[in-house]
């Protein structure tokens, strides 16, 4: 509350007004300013050299709680733990590496990993001790809303997530975000759209790594396909039709786009015919 002072001088009806500027209200105070006991860091693979500063600043004692995986940094981390953290001002250093994975089922993350060694070969991948007995599978672009909508209708609770297609509209049940914005969070169904396209390098290892156990159930992309070819090769190839041969053509190439497989599958099923 303003205090005002008067003073009065000759002649009388004069009257001069003076503020008392310590009394004038301050700003809101700054809650993340500091200084604090303790601070726990997530995403520490992220922190740049000056927001290491910026938090050491903000907690003289030096005490952290600093949780990272070198390979989820999407502009890459070329130190140990310890080098970066002693080069950044700490000094009381003690680390420990987590091994188990309680959150990804191992079916995922047998797609997973092999995405980012291929970039980190050293990176720490922990062991998932669960499975779901979902399948990774791949298809057609041309089929994300078909296998969005069957989703939808046999899952009465859940939320989707569709990665990498800008274009398409949210709804209550459906998200649609980048692999940045996915890192980190968890849905019923995620439904990658050509990964391929997230980039080169480090960060386009790094958002597919990311961004594939982003799911708590399963992948469910590319499994109408896969049922549409093998009814296809089924009603071409009649009792000719072998299932080892049909399950050989899927996997035996590895993870390749799903355009790929589709022409390989749809090539062996002419030629077959024809004989």
């Amino acid at each position: 509350m303003q205090r005002i002072h008067i003073a009065r001088r000759a002649p009388a009806h004069e009257i001069e007004l003076s503020v008392d500027e310590t009394a004038l209200p301050g700003p809101d105070p700054d809650l993340l300013a500091g200084p604090f006991a303790h601070i726990v860091v997530d995403e520490a693979q992220e922190l740049t050299d000056a927001e290491w500063q910026m938090l050491l600043l903000r907690c003289p004692s030096r005490s952290f709680t600093i949780v990272g995986d070198r390979a989820q940094a999407r502009h890459g981390f070329t130190e140990a733990w310890q080098e970066r953290l002693e080069r950044v001002g700490l000094d009381r250093i003690e680390l420990a590496s987590l091994s188990i994975n309680y959150r990804t089922p191992e079916e995922v993350m047998a797609e997973a990993e092999p995405v980012i060694r291929a970039v980190f070969p050293d990176a720490n991948v922990p062991t998932s001790v669960r499975g779901n007995g979902l399948p990774v599978v791949h298809g057609s672009i041309s089929d994300l809303d078909s296998i969005v909508d069957t989703w939808l209708a046999e899952q009465a609770d859940g939320i989707a997530c569709v990665i990498g297609d800008p274009g398409l509209p949210a709804t209550p049940r459906v998200r649609s975000l980048t692999p940045e914005l996915a890192k980190g969070l968890e849905f019923d169904l995620v439904v990658l759209v050509d990964p391929a396209s997230f980039g080169t390098g480090a960060v386009g290892a790094v958002d597919r790594y990311v961004a594939m156990p982003g799911q708590a159930c399963g992948y469910l992309l590319g499994l109408l396909e896969i049922r549409a070819l093998r009814r296809t090769a089924e009603e071409r190839l009649g009792p000719r039709f072998d299932a080892r041969t049909f399950h050989g053509l899927l996997l035996g190439d590895g993870l390749v786009p799903a355009d790929v497989t589709r022409e390989k599958v749809l090539r062996w099923i002419e030629s077959d015919a024809a004989r």
